[in-house]
């Protein structure tokens, strides 16, 4: 049962929704504000943004598999050792609707990402180092599983010294699949990107007076936002206080 829960999705997954979700947790206000644009159609594009890869990150955790969609991106003729574990290979229309949801996702990130005139320096490094990263990694993790693939007999009946190194080396190894995973994601947001932004900043950039716009609306929700937030705070500590004197 343990060595099942190594081998599946669920791990990864988890390991992933702890870095996007922190880093999403982080920048909770400028998502918030993006979602609320002023012009409606660049909100939709926000909300769809969101939910696409929301969608996307729930599809393939319940019904793809991450190693098998790595294998896209190992040298050709080795996608078989994208998952060591053989699982049962992803049906056509699943699959289809994974890399639609994907594409969706990149697509109106990409865009969002252009619309708020995101640095062009992030994206070289999304061109660059980051996919160097990924197909690095991608086969340093492909030989990492082919290990824990091995450990399924040691994990039938393990003992305690050997299920902590075994667990230790599986955490280990699944930070590395969910780093290549995010990485192998913003290489195509980085091809998305790029000329997507060159476009926007050229052509249709907003004008000052738009623009100008833009940022008294941010201000205003954000000053709203902390005084929302500094009254409550105000409110409980008056109740604790209260309590206190009681």
């Amino acid at each position: 049962m343990l060595y099942d829960f190594l081998a599946g999705n669920l791990p990864i997954s988890l390991v992933i929704l702890a870095a996007v979700g922190g880093w999403a947790y982080r920048n909770r206000s400028s998502i918030s504000l993006a979602m609320n644009d002023p012009q409606r159609h660049w909100a939709i594009v926000a909300r769809v943004a969101v939910i696409s890869t929301a969608l996307f990150f729930v599809w393939v955790t319940a019904l793809d598999n991450w190693r098998q969609l790595l294998g896209y991106i190992v040298v050709t003729g080795r996608q078989f050792a994208a998952d060591p574990f053989e699982a049962a290979t992803t049906p056509d229309m699943l699959r289809y609707v994974s890399l639609a949801l994907l594409a969706v996702s990149v697509i109106s990130v990409a865009l969002m990402y252009a619309r708020h005139l995101g640095s062009y320096a992030f994206l070289i490094i999304c061109l660059t180092f980051v996919p160097l990263f990924a197909l690095t990694f991608n086969e340093i993790r492909i030989s990492a599983d082919a290990f824990l693939r091995l450990s399924e007999f040691a994990l039938e009946n393990p003992s305690l010294l050997d299920a902590g190194s075994i667990l230790f080396w599986a955490a280990g190894m699944f930070v590395i699949i969910a780093a290549v995973v995010m990485t192998a994601y913003l290489t195509l947001f980085g091809l998305v990107a790029l000329p997507l932004r060159i476009i926007y900043g050229t052509t249709v950039a907003p004008k000052k007076e738009e623009l100008a716009q833009i940022f008294k609306s941010y201000e205003r929700r954000a000053r709203e936002s902390r005084r929302e937030d500094a009254g409550g705070h105000d409110g409980s500590g008056v109740n604790g206080d209260a309590t206190a004197r009681s």
